[in-house]
């Protein structure tokens, strides 16, 4: 589990982190689409995001308004 700071987050890995991340994401999406109707966002490429890319292909989410 990550503990909260008012200055930073911090977790006990880097997976912890990849998951939380990927929640973070699917939760802002899902008050993006409730409110306006899509979702949009824009993630850097090669390895640094590589686990969320994959953690969120694995989410039963209905990407048709990404």
């Amino acid at each position: 589990m990550f503990q909260k700071n008012s200055d930073f987050l911090s977790f006990n890995s880097q997976m912890e982190l990849d998951r939380n991340a990927v929640q973070f994401i699917i939760e802002r999406a899902e008050s993006a689409i409730k409110q306006s109707g899509i979702f949009s966002i824009v993630l850097s490429g090669g390895t640094t995001p590589k686990n969320i890319y994959s953690l969120l292909a694995k989410e039963k989410v209905n990407y048709e308004n990404w």
